[in-house]
């Protein structure tokens, strides 16, 4: 996924610049007070990006950063197996 369009779902969720590290910003979710590290360069992997969106957004972002309901249905399974397992 492009940085760039990374960065403008988070904000469309409420989310800011924190601040500025030297590959990567730190952001924060104000609702929920969750933070997390943000890289600058052009494309972030997919898995990082659902990461991040996972943790700063929930889950009902994530379907905009994967590229396919199969995508989206796997990783639902993937994250309720970690979930269920503890």
């Amino acid at each position: 996924m492009n940085a760039r369009k990374l960065k403008r779902l988070l904000t469309d969720y409420g989310c800011h610049i924190l601040r500025e590290g030297g590959g990567h910003e730190i952001w924060i979710n104000p609702q929920t007070g969750a933070i997390a590290s943000v890289p600058r360069h052009g494309e972030v992997a997919r898995g990082t990006a659902l990461s991040i969106v996972k943790e700063l957004i929930g889950r009902e972002a994530i379907r905009f950063v994967t590229s396919g309901w199969r995508d989206l249905f796997l990783w639902e399974q993937h994250t309720n197996f970690i979930f269920t397992r503890s």
